[in-house]
């Protein structure tokens, strides 16, 4: 796939590099070489499988206090954000207490990511929010969420078993960024949730929904030109190119924010 590349300017000579994706990395405690067990910050090679084959560049940024004082430095260095699936977010941030089914939180990973959010819808970067960091920027624009889905659905649908993904259709808003992005006439996706939208934040618009239309499974940011969220696990599915198409849309695209 040729190079999705920015052009860059404030010379008499325009020059072109690829894109660079910026992607939030995971913590987690990891076993390796027969030896260690350490923590470390990783990410799913789906992920930066999808950003190569777009012709781009990708950068895992790690979580750290460092990173949420300076977001705005760490932004000056890429093109895009992408914020991945994870743990449950705090429900704190979203004004209401813990329920006994939620999962394991990383306050750590939420103060970060939401610092890397709000400082990139300020500045209107691109960004696409997977599962987690959907349910995450909902979260950034003052919504909330469904903390234990099954409780809602009444069927665990979205996540029967830990580890595995689901196969569902959604239905997609026509004329979207979302519509573009999916791109697949089925609109067949794989999912591994148990937590969706509840409330819709200030300026977030839902795009598509599962088929019953009970839950969410994207938005998009009216506040700014190119950020979505996806319900869905795009990177792990081989009928989807919805992370190439994303930074597609940031290449055709990159006349509007050159001069960042």
């Amino acid at each position: 796939m040729p190079l999705a590349t920015r052009r860059d300017s404030g010379s008499s000579v325009q020059s072109h590099r690829p894109l660079v994706i910026g992607v939030g990395g995971i913590p987690m405690q990891c076993q390796f070489g027969d030896v260690w067990d350490v923590p470390v910050v990783m990410l799913h090679r789906t992920y930066l499988d999808a950003i190569g084959r777009a012709g781009a560049i990708s950068v895992i940024l790690s979580p750290t206090n460092v990173l949420a004082e300076n977001a705005d430095t760490a932004l000056d260095l890429i093109d895009g954000l992408i914020l991945a699936g994870g743990t449950d977010v705090d429900p704190a941030l979203y004004g209401q207490q813990p329920q006994p089914k939620l999962g394991q939180v990383d306050s750590a990973r939420d103060h970060c990511e939401l610092a890397l959010a709000t400082a990139a819808l300020a500045r209107n970067l691109p960004i696409l929010g997977i599962c987690r960091g959907m349910e995450l920027l909902n979260v950034s624009a003052g919504g909330t969420l469904i903390q234990h889905l099954p409780d809602t659905l009444g069927h665990d649908t979205h996540l029967r078993s830990v580890g595995t993904f689901e196969r569902h259709v959604i239905d997609v808003a026509e004329d979207t960024i979302t519509a573009r992005l999916v791109g697949n006439p089925s609109r067949t996706v794989m999912s591994h949730h148990h937590q969706a939208i509840d409330k819709l934040g200030s300026d977030v618009t839902a795009t598509a929904w599962d088929a019953d239309r009970q839950v969410v499974e994207a938005i998009e940011l009216t506040c700014s030109r190119l950020v979505v969220g996806v319900q869905w696990h795009p990177e792990e599915d081989p009928q989807s190119n919805l992370i190439e198409r994303f930074i597609a849309e940031i290449a055709s695209q990159q006349h509007d924010w050159s001069d960042r």
